[in-house]
């Protein structure tokens, strides 16, 4: 893979909307021909496919900063995927049906200020893919009236550093909590060589967030969320990967199912590049599998399709991404369950 630089600026970044008219519901053999350019979650998550686009000059005063990207074909549909380092295809699909899109609620009247404004001049957040979630195992679905699913943190966040207060009509602002009631997953939304082998896409309401890891005293960025069960196909309840707590290895295989910059299901495989201890848990890094804006709260999974981490961001701000440096820093990030689970109240 390759990995570059560039000063870009929030305007662009900001231009276009992909999961409307971009990548049509109906669109069922699209090839995304035309990839969103737009940042989901802020601080972090740094990749953007740009092969499949052109850049254009941007806006005279904007505000630059600097993403890296690898390239947009290393990273495959869920349903053209073949074997790679180590992962099958079995663990692929499987792992494919318990993963969702987030995006906001069409009727949420809700305004943020920096990108959003310069995108839609009244920063509306309607429709606006966000995202990647996935159901929990099973053992962890205690509420017997909703599917519990786990996330970033940071895609309920409030305030970061690019986007303002999100307020409603009123003037008013809102917190994580009610902030993820104006949010859905959408289930089944991927390529299909075959339309009638793969049913048909969804949406589901997210109806409360259960647990959100930036209120805990090590404010770690993972959140835990709930959909009515009755809103999820019965064949979906238990398609949570199996939690795996140990500590892995460096080299171990890995691979992310997400919807990178909010398109149709996409995944990526690789080796784990190791591991950060921190006050604020145990991350895991590696440089040479791609994510892109939206990937955040993507499930990593093993060899064996079990969960590792949570996928939390791109390489760090004002670093380059450089596949095969073993550098955190210049590295993809996610936190571990391990960390997550020791700090959780649910799991």
């Amino acid at each position: 893979m390759h990995c570059k630089t560039w000063n870009f600026v929030l305007a662009f970044v900001f231009s276009t909307h992909l999961s409307g008219p971009a990548e049509s519901q109906a669109n069922d053999g699209a090839t995304d021909s035309a990839v969103d350019q737009t940042e989901a979650v802020g601080k972090g998550e740094y990749s953007i496919p740009i092969a499949e686009t052109s850049l254009k000059p941007f806006d005279a005063g904007a505000e630059p900063f600097s993403m890296c990207y690898g390239k947009v074909q290393d990273i495959k549909h869920v349903k053209d995927y073949v074997e790679e380092s180590g992962i099958t295809s079995n663990v692929v699909t499987e792992t494919s049906k318990a993963t969702f899109q987030v995006r906001w609620e069409s009727y949420a009247e809700i305004t943020l200020g920096g990108f959003l404004t310069q995108r839609r001049g009244q920063g509306g957040v309607a429709e606006e893919t966000w995202c990647t979630a996935s159901i929990l195992e099973n053992q962890y679905q205690t509420n017997p009236d909703a599917i519990r699913f786990i996330s970033a943190a940071h895609c309920f966040q409030p305030e970061r550093g690019n986007w303002g207060y999100p307020k409603r009509p009123d003037g008013s602002k809102i917190n994580a909590f009610e902030i993820a009631t104006l949010m859905i997953v959408k289930g089944w939304f991927q390529k299909r060589n075959n339309p009638s082998r793969v049913p048909p896409e969804f949406d589901a309401s997210i109806t409360r967030l259960v647990e959100y890891g930036f209120d805990g005293p090590r404010k770690l960025d993972y959140a835990i969320f709930e959909v009515a069960r009755a809103d999820i196909p019965t064949d979906l309840h238990d398609s949570g990967p199996t939690i795996r707590t140990d500590r892995p290895s460096k080299g171990e295989s890995i691979a992310i199912v997400q919807h990178p910059n909010g398109l149709r299901k996409r995944v990526d495989a690789d080796q784990l590049s190791g591991r950060i201890s921190s006050p604020n848990g145990n991350l895991l890094f590696y440089d040479n599998l791609n994510t892109y804006f939206r990937s955040s709260g993507s499930a990593v999974v093993d060899r064996d399709g079990k969960l590792l981490a949570v996928h939390i961001q791109g390489a760090d701000r004002g670093y380059e991404c450089a596949p095969g440096s073993g550098s955190a820093q210049k590295s993809n990030k996610a936190l571990s369950i391990r960390s997550i689970m020791e700090a959780s109240g649910v799991l």
